[in-house]
């Protein structure tokens, strides 16, 4: 973020840079060390490269969110990675296409 707002909505702050609240986009966030004491997270997004208060990743316990919950449990969103939708996306159109051959045998 270059420029931080000086007004938020209620349930909204800024930590490292970045707007913190619920329904926000924190793929690739870097929250290390922020204070997420009494955050609302419900319907915030993290991915794979989102960074924790705790300094680590989704995969690595003791997030450091409020209370030590997990994020999924903070109500937080997780994204998938861009290669997931490829997968599903030719995987089904594959399904789709043996499925096709197989009523014209």
């Amino acid at each position: 973020m270059l420029a931080v707002p000086s007004i938020l909505p209620i349930d909204y702050f800024t930590a490292n840079n970045y707007i913190v609240g619920p329904d926000v986009d924190l793929t690739g966030a870097d929250l290390t060390g922020a204070d997420l004491t009494s955050a609302t997270l419900t319907g915030s997004q993290y991915d794979e490269f989102t960074t924790f208060p705790s300094g680590d990743d989704y995969l690595t316990p003791l997030w450091g969110l409020d209370g030590g919950i997990e994020p999924w449990n903070a109500g937080m969103v997780p994204v998938p990675e861009p290669s997931l939708g490829s997968m599903l996306i030719f995987g089904t159109a594959g399904l789709i296409g043996l499925a096709a051959m197989k009523r014209t045998r």
